[in-house]
């Protein structure tokens, strides 16, 4: 049986990535991460979303201060 071990400290690389990184490395992160043809579905006002730079730039930067 599988336990996803190598997929799971993906997803944690990714966030730790996500969390350290400057407001202005963000989609870099997210484009090293993520494919090409990512869809995010926020809520609104963000709704869908159809690349990392967008959800980076509508979401995750204003977050930051």
């Amino acid at each position: 049986m599988r336990n996803y071990q190598s997929e799971k400290q993906l997803v944690l690389n990714y966030y730790q990535e996500l969390d350290t990184s400057s407001k202005s490395n963000i989609t870099k992160v997210m484009e090293r991460y993520l494919d090409e043809n990512y869809i995010w579905r926020g809520f609104h006002p963000f709704n869908e979303q159809s690349s990392a730079k967008a959800v980076s730039e509508l979401f995750w930067q204003p977050l930051r201060h």
